[in-house]
């Protein structure tokens, strides 16, 4: 018994001391009510197709709207812990909710929790199998998969789709063979410059279909640890969410708001462990979203 008690006191410090933290479940299990439970994730695909089931609902006589916002590299316990105010607003819609899913694939179908993959599965529904982006340096997703804003060119050819990033491989990589359909993209030279683009995009454009996805709570992860306990990575998700918060403000105020149906997510392609990510630990695979409205989830 002690010499059990020894290994694992000794097995944390190791873990600690290379930045590998174990999931904190308390942080998770005091955090915002969830539609399902930490255990029971749902696969990431179910984003897309969520999208997918808004765009062809034909009982919505406003006028369809999507904003998807992505968080690059967050794990749950961590923006759990984090000082947010976006991610709770969308989950405590009166038809809005938070879920717990998983990146990495599934059993016969497993995929790298990298940036490439998480992102190409969460705009086309698919794993790498069948979108072939495997790894971040694959030069193009398959032309097979198409994504979300492909598919509402065409279930309407009208609508105006965009695709606004800081890591510039989404657009030139993973929605590379989109391009001619793809009515603005926009790859920032920072998370702030980001901010603003989108800012003017949705406050002074008419945007149907739109993509953001911030990189730096990524970036802080790889400097001081995907981790609960990283002050850097706390902050840096804290400043993301703050972006998106401002953003949701600017969708809401726009003068023909209520004449819009918006459906909003904010999501991130993949957690951490250590300073890195890309394999199968729950530390990687086991995410979040939230949705305004959850009953296109299912």
């Amino acid at each position: 018994m002690k010499r059990n008690l020894l290994v694992l006191f000794l097995s944390s410090i190791i873990l600690s001391c290379a930045g590998i933290i174990p999931v904190q479940r308390d942080y998770i299990d005091g955090w915002i009510d969830s539609e399902n439970s930490y255990k029971e994730h749902l696969p990431h695909t179910v984003i897309s197709r969520s999208i997918e089931n808004f765009l062809s609902d034909d009982s919505i006589v406003l006028k369809k709207k999507v904003l998807f916002i992505g968080y690059d590299g967050v794990r749950t316990d961590a923006i759990a812990k984090s000082e947010i105010k976006a991610v709770p607003y969308i989950a405590g819609f009166p038809a809005g909710g938070l879920f717990y899913s998983h990146v990495g694939g599934v059993s016969g179908q497993l995929q790298r929790t990298d940036s490439g993959p998480g992102w190409a599965t969460i705009l086309t529904g698919v794993w790498a199998d069948s979108h072939g982006f495997v790894r971040n340096s694959v030069a193009s997703k398959s032309s097979d998969a198409s994504s979300f804003l492909k598919k509402a060119k065409l279930l309407d050819k009208n609508y105006v789709v965009a695709s606004l990033v800081k890591w510039g491989t989404i657009n030139d990589n993973i929605l590379g063979d989109e391009k001619d359909i793809i009515d603005f993209q926009y790859n920032a030279k920072s998370d702030e410059d980001l901010f603003e683009r989108s800012k003017k995009l949705l406050s002074d454009s008419d945007p149907d279909v739109v993509f953001i996805a911030f990189d730096d709570p990524d970036a802080a992860g790889h400097s001081s640890g995907f981790s609960p306990f990283s002050n850097k990575y706390l902050e840096q998700i804290s400043l993301t969410d703050s972006y998106a918060y401002e953003l949701l403000k600017i969708v809401e105020a726009r003068e023909a708001y209520a004449n819009e149906k918006w459906l909003i997510i904010i999501s991130t392609d993949h957690g951490g462990s250590g300073t890195g990510h890309g394999g199968q630990s729950d530390h990687e695979r086991n995410v979040w979203f939230v949705i305004s409205e959850k009953s296109y989830v299912y």
